[in-house]
């Protein structure tokens, strides 16, 4: 739920990156499902890759997440945090 929570924001800011999002679940309709890991790859750091290499759509993000004391599984607080600063790189 929180990289749907994410992505939906990302798109409202920013909707050029709709179809990029649309595309991928298209691809792979069960994502939802998947890893948070692979949820935050495929949903976010793909499409913004693909937006980047667009320079008449590019654009930048900052994302903030609030609460992740709340989480209802620890294990997900460690990946959230590990998978935040892949989207600094500079492909994203």
């Amino acid at each position: 739920m929180l990289i749907e929570t994410i992505v939906t924001q990302l798109v409202q800011k920013i909707p050029s990156l709709a179809p990029y999002v649309q595309k991928e679940i298209e691809d792979d309709p069960g994502i939802s499902r998947k890893a948070l890991k692979l949820q935050f790859e495929t949903l976010v750091l793909q499409p913004f890759r693909k937006l980047q290499t667009d320079p008449q759509k590019s654009s930048r993000a900052v994302i903030v997440i609030n609460a992740l004391d709340e989480c209802d599984q620890e294990e997900d607080i460690g990946i959230i945090i590990r998978l935040l600063p892949a989207s600094n790189s500079p492909r994203f």
